[in-house]
């Protein structure tokens, strides 16, 4: 649930969903189960909301900000998409690190190296990473932990 809380709202206002690679069908069934949290909301069809996989990386671009979604390998979930404001420098995940909230461990732990790798492979440069869990913190603290 804390993956993709509010998906049924923001599909109902016309939203299109970014998912990692392999997890749209996971969503489309998400989407067609009934609605039993709030039964008093008329039933909205949510089966033509729009779903795109991202296999490797997809960059939304409206000319002013580029914004990308990375999937990338984590010991915490499948399909799991980092997000980068590139010219920010903001990276954002969730659960794999929380920044700003618990001090980082004394040695790095296979979740911690999973966005170090992935911020590596995808070529980014993160000054700030932001979490799902948490707030924000320097990814320097986190890169230095890694030893890069």
């Amino acid at each position: 649930m804390d993956h993709c809380g509010g998906l049924r709202a923001y599909a109902a206002e016309g939203a299109s969903l970014v998912v990692g690679k392999g997890a749209a069908d996971h969503f489309r069934k998400v989407l067609s189960a009934p609605y039993r949290r709030d039964p008093d909301l008329r039933t909205i069809d949510l089966g033509g909301t729009r779903i795109m996989e991202v296999a490797d990386r997809h960059v939304f671009d409206d000319g002013k900000r580029k914004v990308l979604a990375i999937l990338f390998d984590n010991p915490h979930a499948t399909a799991s998409l980092m997000g980068y404001v590139e010219d920010a420098r903001i990276a954002y995940v969730t659960d794999v690190y929380s920044p700003g909230g618990a001090p980082l461990p004394a040695k790095i732990n296979p979740a911690l190296a999973s966005v170090v790798n992935a911020v590596r492979k995808a070529g980014i440069q993160p000054l700030t990473f932001a979490g799902g869990h948490g707030s924000t913190a320097p990814y320097a603290l986190l890169a230095g932990l890694a030893g890069k």
